[in-house]
């Protein structure tokens, strides 16, 4: 399944490479800039109907949002490390 993450770094990635603003791409897929820069920073997830005006404004199909994206997402912070995560120096 696409995970909100994945999709966010997706349709950054798919709109730069596109050479569009924000405002650009929610003028060519009949959505809110607001909105788009909402997704873009995974703080909402759009709806079916919203990723398909988005395919369609990019010329993608929406399977593009779920392919792995160019730049790794950054990770989650690690977990602190335990005693044995360090080897001994020789």
């Amino acid at each position: 399944p696409m995970t909100p993450s994945r999709f966010s770094v997706r349709l950054k990635e798919l709109r730069l490479a596109r050479g569009l603003t924000q405002i650009q791409l929610a003028e060519r897929s009949g959505l809110s800039q607001t909105a788009v820069s909402q997704w873009e920073a995974d703080i909402r997830e759009p709806s079916w109907s919203a990723v398909q005006a988005l395919a369609a404004a990019l010329g993608v199909g929406c399977q593009e949002f779920a392919d792995p994206p160019a730049v790794a997402p950054p990770a989650p912070e690690p977990a602190a490390p335990g005693p044995q995560s360090d080897p001994a120096p020789s």
